[in-house]
């Protein structure tokens, strides 16, 4: 796997675990699914590892 792919999708967990943790704060709760904490509870672990992998792989180059 090049960098440039780790990159990408690196990103792509950035940008959905994002979106997931916004919805999750600013949605109104009837439009939330039932189980939305464990998802946001996932997304905010998936953010956290992604930016130290980010800052990792970017530090490395």
């Amino acid at each position: 796997m090049t960098a440039d792919t780790l990159l990408s999708v690196l990103t792509m967990l950035l940008l959905w675990s994002g979106l997931t943790m916004a919805f999750h704060k600013f949605a109104p709760k009837n439009v939330q699914p039932p189980k939305i904490d464990r998802i946001a509870s996932l997304a905010e672990n998936i953010f956290v590892g992604s930016v130290f992998a980010l800052l990792a792989l970017l530090a490395s180059r």
